[in-house]
């Protein structure tokens, strides 16, 4: 697939119906293969875009509503959870929609992100760095620098082993509140690692709670 899949779409039914968009669900549409650069970028509310296979950069940048499925083919031989299925600085100034992704991402995911939801089984260094709404949910190891200059919305870090605070530059307040979040990602039709891992998330993890920075 070439670059800015979804885009022109997106220009034209915001164009049309303005920036509501349409009722979720729309429009909805299956891809197979490797997708360049900016899949869906800027797409709005109504669109769902599945892709089977893998993603470059840039995935969902601008996000405006739209929901993002990708996964692995179906006869893919290796575990998701354990392979990068998208590139880098995903979700880059999302204001809306939500975004799951059964592997791994490179670096900088949601970036500047103010009001996405987004799942996923891993990521790089600096993910939310400058966030400043939305959700976020990691459900594997997470890089250097995480969440520097974030200043709002909230971000869950399953980490098994209570070590991931160690590995951000930000003082963080922690809860046990459970990622609702989670289920969303369910619903997407993939044996995501959140249903394997169940309540083990409750006592082994160390999320941020609310996502800004504490005070003390």
């Amino acid at each position: 697939m070439d670059r800015t899949v979804g885009t022109l779409l997106g220009y034209e039914i915001t164009r049309r119906h303005g920036g509501a968009g349409l009722p979720d669900g729309t429009i909805d549409l299956t891809f197979r293969g490797s997708a360049g650069q900016s899949f869906g970028a800027f797409v709005p509310r109504g669109v769902t875009m599945r892709l089977f296979g893998d993603t470059n950069d840039y995935l969902g940048k601008g996000l405006s509503g739209g929901r993002i499925v990708v996964r692995p083919a179906e006869d893919a031989p290796f575990a998701a959870e354990e392979n990068i299925i998208a590139g880098n600085v995903i979700l880059y100034g999302a204001t809306a929609g939500d975004v799951f992704l059964r592997g791994q991402v490179g670096e900088r995911f949601c970036v500047r992100n103010s009001g996405a939801i987004a799942v996923v089984e891993g990521v790089g260094d600096h993910a939310c760095e400058y966030m400043t709404g939305g959700r976020v949910v990691v459900l594997g190891p997470t890089g250097r620098n995480f969440g520097a200059g974030m200043s709002g919305g909230i971000a869950y870090v399953y980490d098994p082993t209570a070590s991931w605070p160690g590995s951000t530059t930000t003082r963080w307040s922690t809860s046990s509140r459970w990622a609702t979040t989670i289920g969303c990602g369910c619903a997407t039709g993939s044996t995501c690692t959140s249903r394997r891992r169940g309540p083990r998330w409750r006592r082994g993890c160390w999320p941020t709670g609310r996502s800004r920075p504490s005070s003390s």
